[in-house]
């Protein structure tokens, strides 16, 4: 009987672990998908002061609900894999604590460079923009790259370990 009950936390354990190694490389992947979006969206760069600041503006509104939300449930999850995922071999535990890592770094630009530029750029009007808006915007996009490149590299690393888990044992 005591090993059914073994064997069956075992199963919920293992269960566990895939459905939260599988949660955080799909959120992972959502905010990815939404970084890599605007990169490739250059067309914004070129509007007009007007034009890019009523978009900003709007931007700022919606991604600063939903941002801070979806940031910190992909660490807390890939964090949580990552504790999992040492049981798993090296390799799998290396690449889920890289991308945590690159999540953290992720959030540190967005919190310390690119939302004081976003807290700045709410406040302009868009009938009267500031003279240096146009700089602003260039350092909010080469912050932005630099977040979108930690997203792009925590997924690959997140993609990397869940390609270890399905490799056997001896080759990890």
């Amino acid at each position: 009987m005591n090993s059914i009950a073994t064997t069956s936390s075992t199963r919920t354990t293992a269960l566990a672990e895939q459905v939260i190694a599988n949660l955080g490389l799909l959120l992972v992947g959502i905010y990815m998908g939404g970084v890599v979006c605007f990169v490739l969206a250059p067309s914004v760069t070129h509007l007009d002061a007007h034009a890019y600041i009523s978009f900003w503006q709007a931007e700022n509104h919606d991604y600063g609900r939903v941002m801070p939300i979806l940031l910190l449930t992909c660490l807390a999850t890939v964090v949580a894999s990552a504790a999992m995922g040492a049981r798993h071999g090296r390799r799998v535990w290396i690449f889920e604590l890289g991308a945590a890592t690159l999540i953290g770094a992720a959030i540190l630009v967005t919190v310390t460079r690119m939302e004081p530029l976003n807290h700045q750029a709410n406040s302009w009007d868009p009938d009267n923009p500031p003279a240096d808006w146009e700089t602003i915007r260039s350092h909010w996009l080469a912050w932005h790259d630099l977040r979108t490149a930690f997203a792009v590299a925590a997924f690959t690393s997140l993609l990397i370990a869940r390609t270890a888990l399905d490799t056997p044992r001896r080759i990890r």
